[in-house]
Order: C-alpha cells, then sequence, then structure tokens
C-alpha cells in the first residue's frame, strides 16, 4: 500500500476558499513589506547559512553560486541593497514576468 493520503487533503472546498482569503488579506495588510524587510535584515545570516552549507558539503565547493533574495515585493531601495550584497533581487513580478 502506498502512502497514506493526509486528512488536510479532504478539508471542504469553503474551508480552503477562507484560508486563501484570509492569506491575501494578510498579505495586503502589510505583511509584503514585513517579509521584505525581514530578507534585508537577514542578509548576513543568509550568507553564512550558504558558507556553512558549501563548507561542510566538499561535493559543491567548486560549484559556482548565485545567491538569490525572494520576497513577493522588493522596492527599489531593497533591490539596491540585495545587489550590494551580491545578492540577485527577484520579487513575483519578476518570477512571473511573461508567464500570462
Amino acid at each position: 500500500m502506498g502512502n497514506p493520503v493526509s486528512a488536510m487533503a479532504f478539508r471542504p472546498l469553503q474551508e480552503l476558499v477562507d484560508e486563501a482569503d484570509q492569506r491575501l488579506a494578510d498579505v495586503e495588510g502589510g505583511s509584503l513589506e514585513r517579509l521584505a524587510g525581514k530578507l534585508i535584515a537577514d542578509v548576513n545570516n543568509f550568507k553564512q547559512h550558504v558558507a556553512r552549507f558549501i563548507q561542510t558539503m566538499p561535493k559543491y565547493q567548486g560549484w559556482s553560486q548565485q545567491l538569490v533574495g525572494i520576497s513577493p515585493v522588493l522596492d527599489l531601495d531593497q533591490r539596491a541593497t540585495l545587489t550590494r550584497h551580491d545578492i540577485i533581487p527577484q520579487d513575483l513580478n519578476d518570477l512571473t514576468h511573461g508567464l500570462g
């Protein structure tokens, strides 16, 4: 027998719609700015985490690295900060450009 299917997959449709509506309201209520702010504030920790990962995984040490800072929305100042830290800034607009 395969893996059991989670009961979460069988929640009523209206419950799923309500949850999606709440998440959208949270985003519209200012969460996007907080997410981008957290990304910017965590730049040094992010780079240190990548360095520790590479250090503990010798097979990746010869690979080229591109660090990408992804957030739902990034303004020009946030993009500039990431770029100064050699991190490629991308937001949802960048990631979905040309998809439809």
